[in-house]
């Protein structure tokens, strides 16, 4: 832990709390979040997804990841 304190700031938010206009400052975004069925997402990710692709000029300034827990 005291590894990745050196190296990132982080913090946890709810995908449905997610301030996107704080995304520019991100150096790195990771999404853990549960999934169903074939790897669809919960309804609060799916309007985040949604935000997230939006922003097209920012995808290639922000370095994400996407983690899903299966159902």
């Amino acid at each position: 832990n005291t590894m990745m304190n050196c190296a990132f700031s982080s913090r946890v938010v709810c995908m449905e709390d997610y301030n996107f206009s704080e995304l520019e400052k991100e150096s790195l975004l990771i999404v853990v979040t549960s999934t169903f069925g074939n790897g669809d997402c919960p309804g609060n990710g799916e309007s985040f997804k949604k935000q997230l692709l939006s922003l097209k000029n920012l995808r290639n300034k922000v370095r994400y990841c996407v983690f899903g827990l299966g159902s």
